[in-house]
């Protein structure tokens, strides 16, 4: 069971920016609770920065073996978004809202100094809102209440070079319709927020949007409701966190992502060979959509001189699913199973031979059938499922009979 504040160490903290720190500090804090309650107007969002920090040991297999401080999103609840620290992890954090709350949890008997933080308020707004923290949450404007009509919000989220983002979903509440003529939905961008930069269009209040990885430190975040009245749909809750580029061999570990040549300068002028593992978990299905590719990429498309494969499980010729080295687009390239490999070779390497590779982890449901093409003689049939992201191609077949 977890101890209560002592009332001794409970603070509220109500200007728009201030500082604080854990009990004794620079000394060693004792062991005890102690709550820090932001609360800023309504309108505005806090931004924590923690100046020093050293609480407890640090994360054993992505859990706190001792002292923690948690930063809730909110109020002190369950379902409010929650950030564990500990150690001498240092996360800056943006709130959805006016409401930060900050524990400090202790039962050790060891002795640590703690923490300093500070924090400042930026405006939320539906557009021009930037995300720049370690890590943050964003809503959609009113939540948890029902969200107005008419709504078109663009946020960004922008993080030092040799980041990359990662975005989940806490909450989701809007009408049900197709990707593609949803009324209210959601949109994930990766780099910019055009077209062909889109990852997903969501509107499917059964199921949360899938995790996303970024390809790069930018990502957006669109949301858009329409003039029929909302009939008390709350909308969404989202947050982010920030990773480490790796420069080569990558691991992915969500549900949809984009792969990409890390944007690192040293890799300028190198031969590379690099695999990017992929496991998109609970899927059945993952879809390989090609976003873009650099001019000078396939300049000798003939030689296969640089390519890129996927794989569907490990890089044996039987599992190879794909192998490209043309700059022609084509159609998008589907797989059965929930784990796969991209692999890529491109020789004397620059920012002109880079490339964009969206993938989608789909749960399937039923599989459709439609007739393509049809004549006296020979017909087309394609395969499909309805997914989250459109319709997703699972075969296509081509026969025809003799003529009678």
């Amino acid at each position: 069971m977890m101890a209560c504040v002592d009332a001794s160490c409970n603070f509220k903290l109500t200007s728009n920016s201030g500082s604080f720190h854990s009990p004794n500090y620079p000394n060693n804090y004792a062991s005890g609770k102690c709550e820090y309650k932001i609360t800023v107007p309504k309108g505005k969002a806090v931004q924590l920065t923690w100046k020093t920090f050293n609480v407890g040991p640090s994360k054993v297999n992505k859990k706190c073996p001792g002292d923690t401080v948690s930063v809730y999103d909110g109020t002190k609840d369950k379902n409010n978004g929650i950030d564990i620290l500990c150690g001498q992890e240092i996360q800056s954090i943006t709130s959805s809202g006016g409401n930060l709350t900050i524990i400090l949890d202790s039962k050790s008997d060891k002795k640590y100094k703690g923490f300093s933080a500070s924090y400042t308020t930026i405006d939320v707004a539906c557009n021009g809102m930037t995300l720049s923290t370690d890590s943050g949450y964003i809503a959609s404007p009113n939540y948890p209440n029902p969200y107005p009509i008419n709504s078109n919000c663009l946020y960004k989220i922008q993080l030092p070079p040799r980041k990359v983002i990662a975005i989940g979903w806490l909450g989701f509440d809007i009408p049900f319709g197709q990707p593609s003529n949803c009324q209210d939905y959601v949109e994930v961008y990766d780099k910019e927020p055009t077209e062909s930069s889109k990852v997903y269009r969501y509107c499917d209040p059964g199921y949360y949007p899938p995790q996303f990885t970024s390809s790069s430190n930018v990502a957006y975040i669109k949301f858009v409701s329409s003039s029929t009245k909302n009939k008390n749909h709350k909308g969404f809750i989202a947050y982010y966190r920030s990773g480490t580029r790796q420069t080569c061999n990558i691991n992915y570990g969500t549900a949809t992502g984009v792969v990409t040549v890390p944007n690192v300068p040293s890799l300028v002028g190198q031969n590379l060979d690099c695999k990017i593992n992929i496991n998109a978990k609970l899927s059945d299905i993952i879809n390989f959509k090609w976003m873009e590719f650099g001019s000078d990429l396939f300049s000798k498309p003939d030689s296969c001189q640089n390519f890129i494969e996927i794989y569907g499980g490990d890089m044996t010729a039987s599992n190879l699913v794909s192998k490209k080295c043309n700059s022609k687009t084509g159609s998008s390239v589907s797989m059965n199973g929930t784990t796969a490999i991209v692999h890529y070779k491109i020789k004397n390497y620059n920012t002109k031979k880079n490339f964009r590779l969206v993938y989608q982890g789909v749960t399937t449901g039923v599989l459709h059938k439609e007739i393509i093409f049809k004549n006296a003689t020979c017909e087309a049939i394609e395969w499909y499922y309805n997914t989250p992201f459109g319709k997703v191609i699972s075969r296509t077949s081509f026969s025809c009979s003799s003529a009678t």
